[in-house]
């Protein structure tokens, strides 16, 4: 078979996903039909479900890994002396589009990676197969490794983002997990408790992956900006990843993106394959390079504006099953409308309720407030004992002002001034 890039393979597995959903004649009936459709597709689903039934057929799924463990298998070799196995890349080195961090481990068939993706900055685990091992008979066996864990959605099995063939040796990118699984069975935690009150088994949530892409011809990294004119330090995503990890996130990526639209459209697809949620900053209401929504290929607008100050642009929306969510580009505008909007999405996401984000209370302003007008209005503030403080710089360019905001307060479309002392809506910032 012929190596897979991201998009074959989201196209395979997400049509196999559908595929499993009816039954057998269901399934023969959707298969002759993608291929009058879609022939090279058919043919990639098609393999993919005969090794998701061979593996159903071997009790993988029901026994789990300790099957693994236990069971024989016969040796795939001829007697004889072994090659000696392939030396181990150094770190730093590159392998196609990845950089070699360190060596995971060594198996039977090749060599296992951290290693990060160089476009995308995520990290992942690599496995190589050793060049020793480079018959046909054992590129099938490793490339059936690839399209059989991509076929499975499964408590026991990793994520498999994708197979290629680099520099002709076949290579999985595969999720990187942290630790070992004696670590997360006996780190500190919940665990413990429940076993200790009887409880045999717990609901969990996986953490949401975001990635961050932050758009902008002007947009510099923090420290290099004063070397040009035109340049503005790119900060935006330190304070959404920031806020994105506290509401319980993974950050998978982070780029920082010139308004050049097949470079936007390759990290956008990038992101969609890596994510469950991607989070773009900058782009404007209006204008001709204004990229942000075009770089993403199917995008499907749930809103495209709200009606929120600050707030423009703000927008959601769903690419290659993907939530897509952009936000303004300004600090403060970017952080306001985080805290409003992509702070109960992560809450969702991450298996809480989305109201858990907006808990809103009352408090006594510290000093007044004018009249608001046709936008509903969030002033930041900061808490000063048991009252609300305005602070005095609305502007949203007013760095220091965000910096020294720990609370937002609500003003709804045509309130009236608010004198001190009056009761007024919070949230903590």
């Amino acid at each position: 078979m012929s190596a897979w890039d991201a998009e074959r393979w989201h196209a395979a597995t997400g049509e196999l996903d559908r595929l499993l959903g009816g039954g057998a004649a269901d399934r023969a009936a959707a298969l002759e039909a993608l291929r009058a459709r879609d022939p090279r597709l058919a043919d990639d689903v098609a393999q993919l479900l005969r090794d998701h039934d061979a593996a159903r057929a071997g009790g993988f799924l029901e026994r789990g890994p300790d099957a693994l463990l236990t069971t024989a298998s016969a040796p795939d070799r001829e007697p004889g002396p072994r090659p000696r196995p392939a030396a181990a890349l150094p770190a730093g080195a590159e392998l196609g589009g990845y950089r070699v961090h360190r060596v995971l481990g060594r198996g039977g068939m090749g060599l296992v990676y951290e290693a990060e993706e160089i476009d995308s900055g995520r990290r992942v685990a690599l496995k190589v197969l050793e060049e020793r091992l480079g018959d046909e008979r054992e590129r099938e066996r490793f490339e059936r490794e690839g399209r059989l864990a991509a076929s499975i959605d499964h408590e026991h099995c990793v994520f498999v983002f994708g197979a290629a063939e680099i520099h002709g040796v076949p290579a999985i990118a595969m999720e990187l997990m942290q630790g070992t699984l004696a670590d997360r069975l006996t780190a500190t935690g919940p665990l413990p408790s429940a076993a200790a009150a009887d409880v045999a088994a717990v609901q969990v949530f996986r953490k949401p992956r975001v990635s961050l892409l932050s758009t902008g011809d002007e947009l510099a990294e923090p420290g290099t900006a004063a070397r040009s004119k035109d340049a503005i330090p790119e900060s935006v995503s330190f304070g959404i990843a920031a806020l994105a990890n506290a509401w319980g996130a993974e950050i998978v990526g982070r780029t920082r993106l010139r308004d050049d639209l097949p470079t936007m459209e390759k990290a956008a697809a990038s992101a969609v394959a890596d994510a469950d949620l991607v989070v773009v900053t900058g782009g404007a209401s209006v204008g001709e390079k204004d990229f942000a929504k075009a770089m993403f290929e199917g995008l499907d607008l749930f809103f495209s504006k709200v009606a929120i100050r600050p707030g423009k642009p703000v927008w959601l929306g769903r690419a290659g099953g993907r939530l897509v969510i952009g936000l303004p580009g300004n600090p403060t505008s970017a952080m306001v409308t985080a805290r409003l909007l992509l702070a109960p999405l992560l809450a969702g996401l991450s298996g809480r309720a989305s109201s858990e984000a907006l808990r809103w209370r009352s408090a006594p302003l510290a000093k007044g407030l004018g009249p608001c007008g046709g936008r509903e209005t969030f002033v930041r503030a900061r808490n000063d004992g048991e009252m609300a403080c305005p602070l005095r710089n609305q502007d949203s360019g007013a760095q220091k002002m965000l910096a020294n905001a720990d609370l937002l307060i609500r003003r709804r479309p045509g309130a009236p001034a608010a004198a001190a002392g009056e009761s007024v809506e919070i949230l903590d910032f």
